[in-house]
Formats: C-alpha cells, sequence, structure tokens
C-alpha cells in the first residue's frame, strides 16, 4: 500500500476534516494535528495490510463509521455495528474493519498521479455486496486562503468478489503553474457507502488541471 512520496506532505488535516465535515469546501491551509485514538485492531491486522506510522486523525460519518488516518497516507475503516453484524471478517481481517491508503499525489512527466485504494472482505464469497472506491481529486491555489474544488472523479469498478479496490489515475496537465491538490475517499463495503473521508495532506505540484 505504500504509495507514499513524504517530501510532498502539507499538514492540513484538522481544518480539512471540519470543514469537510460541515458540508462545505475547506480552506487549504496548515493546522494542528490532534491526538486521536486508534482504530481497534491488533498490531498483526496493521502488519498483514501494511498499515505504517502513526494515527494523525479521526473522522466519522453521518452512518457512524470511523476512519483513520495515518501520517502516511494509509487508513483503517470501522464500520458501524450494523455493519458488522453482517460478517465482515477474513482470517486476516478483524471483524467490521477494511484498511487503505491514499497515494501521494505527484507528477509523472505530464501527468498528474492520484488515487488510492481499499481492502476488505465478507465472509460468504458469493454474497452479492458490492465492494467498491470512490475518490476525488480537488484543486485549490497556492497561496492566500482558497477552496478546494473537485475537479476530478475515479470509480474503481463493482465488485462483490474482490476484497482489494483500487483507483489509478494519471490526468494530463494543461500547464505547470502550481496547485494545492488533496482527495476524498467514499468507499463502498457490502453494498453501502461511507463517508466523505478527507486525506488532510495538501500537496502543491507544478501541474495544472482544468
Amino acid at each position: 500500500m505504500k504509495f507514499r512520496n513524504q517530501t510532498l506532505r502539507w499538514a492540513a488535516i484538522s481544518l480539512a476534516t471540519s470543514a469537510l465535515l460541515l458540508g462545505g469546501a475547506q480552506a487549504a491551509s496548515a493546522a494542528t494535528v490532534p491526538s486521536p485514538d486508534n482504530p481497534p485492531v491488533s498490531d498483526q491486522f496493521l502488519e498483514e495490510n501494511n498499515v505504517e506510522g502513526s494515527v494523525v486523525d479521526v473522522q466519522t460519518d453521518a452512518k457512524g463509521a470511523k476512519f483513520y488516518l495515518y501520517d502516511t497516507g494509509d487508513w483503517v475503516l470501522e464500520l458501524p455495528q450494523a455493519a458488522n453484524d453482517g460478517g465482515m471478517q477474513t482470517q486476516s481481517y478483524n471483524a467490521g474493519i477494511c484498511a487503505g491508503t491514499f497515494v501521494g499525489i505527484s507528477r509523472l512527466s505530464n501527468q498528474l498521479y492520484w488515487g488510492g485504494q481499499s481492502s476488505c472482505a465478507t465472509t460468504n464469497p458469493t454474497a452479492a455486496y458490492p465492494h467498491s472506491l470512490k475518490i476525488e481529486l480537488r484543486k485549490g491555489c497556492v497561496s492566500g486562503i482558497c477552496f478546494q474544488n473537485t475537479v476530478r472523479t475515479g470509480v474503481s469498478s463493482d465488485s462483490a468478489y474482490n476484497r482489494v479496490q483500487t483507483v489509478t489515475r494519471f490526468d494530463n496537465c494543461t500547464s505547470a503553474a502550481q496547485y494545492r491538490y488533496d482527495m476524498v475517499a467514499r468507499p463502498t463495503v457490502q453494498g453501502v457507502q461511507y463517508g466523505p473521508f478527507v486525506d488532510g495532506d495538501n500537496y502543491v505540484v507544478g501541474c495544472n488541471i482544468s
């Protein structure tokens, strides 16, 4: 799950999360990182799913799902109890838990690279519970106070049989002007979409996506 380029990181987690959960776009600026609790999973679970780093933010959506964001871009999703009763588990997964990651947004050649991954499963391999991942790419200005606006949306294919869903996008740059980018994830687990969950890191990249 490691796609992160640590040299590009900008700490904006508290501000990004608060503004998103209020239903609007957030200003892109640095903010103090909170000290939230860790997810209710074992060290073995984290190791098996390549989840590394420290938790820097916890977000809770309207359905009660808790999203634990790590400073590496990795994340752990704890489903609400109603979903847990549906039997979310595998031999290496704690019940009701998924894991994933945001990639490090960067310019490769003349394209902007962005996306992420979600990994979860059900106990019944034939159950028709779609699993997919939707990621929104947002763009804002580099200096001053401005808003992050969605400019692209990437969606993996719905599948009840693939425990891993990946969004990998390369979009052409129209110029080398610098903009601040971040992402928002909306994973669908057992046919229910959760989120929005924001990656609080802002990446300043010399690439304009119009």
